[in-house]
């Protein structure tokens, strides 16, 4: 009998501060994955990251990504502010 293979998957997160105080982060989750390859998941944070760059230009928002990464989905951490 075989071993089921485990199968892969990756989120693409992306965390940006705004210039000019570090503290003001903001933590983009990308909702069309997971994918099944860390490729697929690095090619959707550079659209991700486009897209991004256009809003806050359109807004004039002077932005700066601190991290970008393809994570597990069981190891994304939700912060619930209240």
């Amino acid at each position: 009998m075989e071993r089921a293979k485990r199968t892969m998957s990756f989120t693409a997160v992306i965390v940006a501060c705004h210039i000019a105080s570090a503290d003001m982060c903001m933590t983009i989750v990308d909702n069309r994955g997971p994918y099944d390859t860390e490729d697929k998941c690095k090619a959707r944070i550079s659209e991700m990251a486009e897209n991004l760059i256009g809003v806050w230009v359109s807004f004039q928002m002077p932005m700066i990504f601190k991290m970008t990464s393809c994570v597990h989905p069981d190891n994304l951490v939700e912060k619930t502010h209240t």
